[in-house]
């Protein structure tokens, strides 16, 4: 056969291909259908946690995520009553540079203040505690919590630490001497008693973060995948 009849062949061919009208997708061995189940899977499996999965780092960094704009916020408002002076050295200050990891500025105010004040062992704790020091940062916030009894964050944290540490019932004693709700305590309070196995009560705290109706889809979708895959849980160990 000439090159030239060749040519006509196949032109003729991809005509009728394209005459035909029809999309194929083949992959060695692996179906069009079987793919897509597989697809699927991979993104519910990276969308939903099921109950036994510790997915505490995931919710506290979409939690952290959630304070940095609403300490940023509440910075603004702040900046806008009180001079600049005064607002360097406030609390809501050392917040919102906490909230931002900017440590090293944090630091440095509080190397200014006197080392026996409230403000001074407090985010010297949250310093240590984010940079892993869990020992250290429980000196500090424990002499915090000696100098102001009920400050909520100082309870929280110390929970936290309780809670790293495999301390669940004393980190839940923490959570429980706050005295106030919010979408955080709720939050980490359902975490906490999830890891205890007291799923009846995570629900419960599970479905008051998720009232709060917060600005973050995600996290919000992930609370409510959390309340529905306990719940089916707990039917099925009842059965």
């Amino acid at each position: 056969m000439s090159i030239y009849a060749e040519a006509i062949k196949k032109l003729k061919e991809d005509k009728n291909r394209k005459e035909k009208g029809k999309f194929s997708f083949e992959l060695p061995g692996i179906s069009f259908f079987t793919l897509t189940i597989f697809l699927i899977f991979i993104i519910a499996n990276f969308l939903v946690v099921y109950p036994r999965y510790n997915n505490f780092k995931t919710l506290k960094r979409k939690r952290r995520e959630y304070n940095i704009g609403k300490y940023e916020k509440k910075f603004q408002d702040e900046k806008k009553i009180l001079n600049e002076k005064e607002n360097e050295y406030s609390e809501n200050n050392f917040k919102f540079l906490y909230a931002l990891n900017n440590f090293r500025k944090l630091k440095r105010l509080l190397l200014n203040l006197n080392s026996s004040t409230f403000l001074y062992q407090k985010y010297m704790g949250l310093i240590e505690y984010k940079n892993g020091n869990y020992s250290e940062a429980k000196n500090f916030l424990l002499n915090a919590l000696f100098l102001k009894k009920n400050d909520k964050d100082v309870l929280a944290y110390l929970g936290l630490i309780e809670f790293k540490e495999g301390n669940y019932e004393k980190s839940l004693e923490y959570f429980d001497k706050i005295g106030e709700e919010s979408f955080e305590i709720a939050l980490d309070r359902a975490i906490i008693l999830e890891n205890l196995h007291h799923y009846s009560e995570a629900i419960s705290d599970y479905i008051t973060a998720y009232h709060y109706k917060i600005a973050d889809p995600l996290l919000t979708f992930r609370i409510k995948m959390k309340i529905f895959l306990l719940k089916r849980y707990l039917r099925k160990i009842n059965e």
